[in-house]
């Protein structure tokens, strides 16, 4: 499975727009990754832990929901 490029600006036209804005908060932090790293390997370390958003759409159709990618607009 390919990764998006996340630097590419993409267009998606949409009709409707029902955006709630909802940020999740990260369910990791830098110190417990740090510990994860160094128990598969003693010589690695965290250079730069920053948080970034990724856009990510979730639809309700009748019995169906999906999630949909913002920034190539496939179904994940």
């Amino acid at each position: 499975m390919a990764l998006p490029n996340v630097r590419k600006d993409v267009s998606i036209p949409l009709l409707e727009s029902d955006a709630s804005g909802m940020i999740f908060e990260s369910k990791i932090n830098e110190d417990d990754l740090r510990h994860v790293l160094k128990a598969i390997d003693r010589k690695c370390d965290i250079v730069r832990f920053e948080t970034f958003y990724y856009p990510v759409y979730f639809v309700g159709l009748e019995d169906r929901k999906l999630k949909i990618d913002g920034i190539t607009g496939k179904e994940i």
